[in-house]
C-alpha cells in the first residue's frame, strides 16, 4: 500500500522526498528510508532525495550514512542534512574537527550528495551559527513548533542563511492558533 501511494504522489508531481535516519514506526516495524527505497530503488532520477544523519559520533555518523544508501537503495542523494541542532553546545560538537561538518563536507567531495544542510526545531541562535559557518547549501527550520515558542528565527536564522546564498526550507508552518 505505501509503495503505491509513494508512487502515486512521485505520479503527481511530489518529487522532494525527505526523510532520516531513524524516522520509525517501532511499533510496526516500519522504517521511513526503507519504505521509501522500495520506490527509489526504480525511479531514482525523478526523485530530488534528501535524509538526515542524527549521530554526533564521526564513526557512528558514517554508519548512519551508510545505512541510509543500503536503505534507500541509491548510491547518491540530493541532499544530506545534520538532523535537529539544538543549541550552541550541539554547534560546537558538530563543528570539532573530524566531526559531521566535516564528514558532510566530504560526502560533497566525494559526490556521495550533491548539497549540505542541516535542520532544526529547537534555538534560533544555534541555527543562525550553523548558517554563518558558511559551508552550507541549506536549512530546514521549524517555524511553529509548540506553543509558547519564543525563538526569533524569522529575525535570526533566516537573514543568515540568506547572507550566505543558502536555501531555506520551512516545517510545521501552519499550526493551529490553540496548539
Amino acid at each position: 500500500e505505501s509503495t503505491n501511494m509513494l508512487n502515486y504522489a512521485l505520479d503527481n508531481g511530489l518529487y522532494y522526498w525527505d526523510t532520516a535516519w531513524f524516522y520509525e514506526n517501532t511499533k510496526l516495524g516500519i522504517i521511513s528510508e526503507e519504505r521509501a527505497g522500495q520506490v527509489v530503488k526504480t525511479r531514482r532520477k525523478e526523485i530530488f532525495l534528501s535524509t538526515k544523519v542524527t549521530s554526533r559520533d564521526p564513526d557512528e555518523a558514517m554508519r548512519q550514512i551508510e545505512t541510509s544508501l543500503k536503505r534507500l537503495q541509491t548510491d547518491h542523494l540530493d541532499i544530506l542534512k545534520i538532523h535537529d541542532v539544538q543549541s550552541g553546545k550541539d554547534v560546537a560538537k558538530l563543528s570539532e574537527k573530524g566531526n559531521l561538518i566535516d564528514i558532510l563536507m566530504k560526502m560533497k567531495e566525494q559526490r556521495v550528495t550533491r548539497f549540505i544542510g542541516f535542520s532544526g526545531h529547537s534555538e534560533a541562535t544555534a541555527m543562525k551559527a550553523m548558517a554563518e559557518k558558511g559551508v552550507f547549501d541549506s536549512m530546514l527550520i521549524a517555524m511553529n513548533h509548540w506553543a509558547g515558542n519564543t525563538e526569533k528565527r524569522q529575525e535570526l536564522a533566516i537573514p543568515a542563511a540568506k547572507a550566505q546564498g543558502m536555501g531555506v526550507m520551512l516545517m510545521k508552518v501552519v499550526r493551529p492558533r490553540e496548539t
